[in-house]
């Protein structure tokens, strides 16, 4: 069974070393694909909304910034073990997630 409050943690903890910052203030989290991300919204420029998001998939995760605007994808950047082809749908699938 896996301990969701754990692996957020380790996603937060993952994405805010990658990235550096404060500690988030609020978090959501939830199911991708197979695997699972929490997020962090830090406000809005004119590109759209920007979020920190860390993903785990097994032994895959990475770290993102990400803007959308509304459901779509604008822009992405990440660190971490996925092909760029996966950190793309992530970053694409993430954005096109229901608000």
């Amino acid at each position: 069974m896996i301990n969701f409050k754990a692996l957020a943690a380790t996603t937060l903890l993952a994405a805010t070393t990658i990235f550096g910052g404060a500690a988030v203030q609020a978090e959501t989290c939830g199911r991708l694909g197979y695997g699972t991300f929490c997020n962090e919204y830090e406000g809005y420029s004119r590109q759209g909304q920007i979020y920190t998001v860390g993903y785990v998939n097994g032994a895959e995760r990475e770290g993102f910034n990400i803007i959308c605007n509304g459901r779509n994808l604008v822009r992405w950047e990440s660190k971490g073990n996925l092909s760029q082809g996966q950190a793309q749908w992530v970053a694409e699938e993430f954005c096109a997630l229901p608000n």
